[in-house]
């Protein structure tokens, strides 16, 4: 008799160890659900990288500043995730921009990258995804190109924008590694 509620004691033990350690998994979904807005906004964005003029390329490069590009190539994508990481709306750019010789107060070129772009945002942790890539053309062949970046923007990074009269992305890129692929 000892044996059999030996046995039955130790059933009950081990069955409460296994129960209690089970995880409260929470469903994605249900934190989504807790954060959404109750109107969509669905801004159009263009997206706005910002490159210093003056930027060194190479230590000792005749090539001192980007003002003296031929064109500069800006590539990349961007992508709408939602709240629970599933991804949407995909768009790859290229786009070519052809630098003015810089006057004196002028440090920085503000480029609009791609198109316009429309995604729907209905929580705080829906955002984009960008990806991008600056390529440089000057005489002679020479190429300079930066490594891909890559970085997130919720709802409140978009601001609005009178110089663009648009909704923006604003992307400063500075300081960045530049490798000669060319020339």
């Amino acid at each position: 008799m000892k044996l059999s509620k030996l046995f039955l004691l130790s059933l009950v033990f081990i069955s409460l160890f296994i129960f209690n350690n089970c995880e409260d998994v929470t469903d994605p979904a249900d934190e989504c659900e807790k954060t959404k807005w109750q109107e969509v906004k669905e801004p159009t964005i263009n997206l706005i990288g910002s490159i210093s003029v003056t930027q060194d390329l190479v230590p000792n490069s005749p090539q001192k500043m980007i003002d003296t590009a031929l064109y500069i190539e800006t590539t990349g994508s961007i992508q709408k995730y939602y709240c629970d990481g599933t991804p949407s709306g995909k768009f790859d750019f290229s786009t070519n921009y052809y630098p003015d010789l810089a006057p004196d107060s002028l440090v920085w070129y503000d480029i609009k990258i791609g198109q316009a772009y429309q995604f729907k945002f209905q929580n705080d942790a829906d955002h984009v995804k960008v990806n991008l890539k600056w390529k440089l053309y000057f005489n002679h062949g020479l190429i300079y190109e930066s490594k891909i970046f890559v970085k997130d923007f919720y709802y409140k990074d978009i601001s609005y924008s009178n110089y663009w009269l648009s909704h923006i992305i604003y992307w400063d890129c500075y300081g960045f590694n530049w490798v000669k692929v060319g020339g």
